[in-house]
Order: structure tokens, then C-alpha cells, then sequence
């Protein structure tokens, strides 16, 4: 299996999955109508939001929001990996990656210094672990690295496969907790060889600041499954 394992690797070599109900929170793609109505509930909400068909698509779309320049910061994500944003982001010059720098540095209190900058990037790029009909996001994490920038970058842009889509808030709460977790529990036992990972912070973004805020996140929703 290799470092970074996909979905399938992880399903195919891990037992504790076994338990996992992947027909609930997996394996079923949302319909256009439904997709049509969270895109309606976000923008009532000011997020942006975009459908697009597949994750050549999203890369395209991505390249043309961020312009020229504008520095970015990313978290870890499978769904990055799978849509060549992680690669693209190791070789590309017309942005300011921040997270290159942070990757590079040895001396882990320097490293956690860039990375308290970087939070204040441009564009803070990430998935989530759902979101919703209602017109909500939510994402976790075991370090903050991922959560952090939601709050504290210019600009926030979500890539996130159509079958993270759950009904309402309290299903996207549960599906990050019944699902994620456990699957990404499975992730760095064999990325980092750790037992397990946990939610140590947890986001719900149910609307944005009337004070400046509209249009500071956008949501990209690819029609595919796409991370976990």
C-alpha cells in the first residue's frame, strides 16, 4: 500500500472498515435537483458555488480563481491528491505556496511560525468532511492545520466530491464522525503508524459575516467520488 493510500487501498486492507456504513455516507451520488437546491441555499447564504462534472474540471476552474501571484495555503487532502492539485501545487510559479516552505523546514517551532502566517494566505484551499442541503460546511481535524485558515485567510476555497453531500446539518455532523473519522483513522495508520486519529477541532460553517463576508467562501462541488 503506498504512503498515501486512496480510499480503496484502505477499504481492501483494513478490517476496522469493515463496520463502516459506506452505503449511508459513500457510496450514493446526489441527484442534479438536489445539487441545484444546496447550490440555491448556499448563495442565499453568500457562499459562491459551483458544480462542475469531474476533477479535470475542478483543476480548471481552480487555475482560473486564484490569480497570478496570490499566495496559497493548503492542509492535507485526498481529494487534492486525486484531482492533481497536490502535484500541480509542487511544480507551479504563478502562485506563492506557502505550504512548500513550511514542508521544507526541519526546525518544527520555525515550521509551526510559517504556519500561523500562512493562515492569512490569499486563498486557504481544503476540503470538508461534508456538506450540506442546508447550506453548510463542516470539516475536522487532529492538529488544526486543516480547520484553521476557515477563519483567518482572505479567501477560502472548497473542492469537494458530490458524495459528501448529506440533507441537513445534523447528517453532516454525523457523517464526519461515523465516517471520516474512521476512515481517516485508517489513513494514518498507515501514513503515520499512529493507532488512530480523533477530532480534536471541529468547524461548522453555517453562514458567513454580514459584515464583509459575502462571497469569501467558494464551494466547488465535483460530480464525482472524490476523497472520503
Amino acid at each position: 500500500m503506498s504512503a498515501d493510500p486512496t480510499l480503496q487501498e484502505l477499504r481492501k486492507n483494513d478490517k476496522a472498515l469493515e463496520e463502516v456504513d459506506f452505503a449511508r455516507w459513500y457510496d450514493k451520488l446526489p441527484s442534479d435537483e438536489e445539487l441545484a437546491a444546496a447550490k440555491a441555499a448556499f448563495e442565499k447564504k453568500t457562499f459562491k458555488f459551483d458544480i462542475v462534472e469531474d476533477k479535470k474540471a475542478a483543476l480548471k476552474l481552480l487555475k482560473k480563481l486564484i490569480p497570478k501571484g496570490a499566495s496559497v495555503m493548503n492542509g492535507h487532502s485526498t481529494t487534492f491528491n486525486e484531482i492533481g492539485l497536490t502535484e500541480h501545487l509542487k511544480n507551479q510559479t504563478e502562485w506563492n505556496n506557502l505550504h512548500g516552505p513550511i514542508i521544507a523546514e526541519k526546525d518544527q517551532a520555525k515550521a509551526a511560525e510559517l504556519r500561523a502566517q500562512a493562515n492569512l494566505a490569499d486563498y486557504w484551499l481544503s476540503s470538508v468532511c461534508a456538506f450540506s442541503a442546508e447550506g453548510d460546511l463542516v470539516v475536522a481535524d487532529l492538529t488544526g492545520t486543516r480547520v484553521s485558515g476557515f477563519l483567518t485567510a482572505k479567501n477560502v476555497i472548497v473542492v469537494v466530491g458530490a458524495q459528501k453531500f448529506t440533507k441537513d446539518y445534523n447528517d453532516a455532523a454525523k457523517r464526519t464522525k461515523k465516517f471520516c473519522l474512521p476512515v481517516e483513522s485508517a489513513r494514518v495508520r498507515v501514513a503515520y503508524g499512529v493507532p488512530a486519529s480523533t477530532i480534536n477541532n471541529y468547524l461548522a460553517i453555517r453562514g458567513l459575516s454580514p459584515w464583509g463576508g459575502a462571497g469569501r467562501i467558494h464551494v466547488i462541488v465535483i460530480k464525482e467520488h472524490l476523497g472520503f
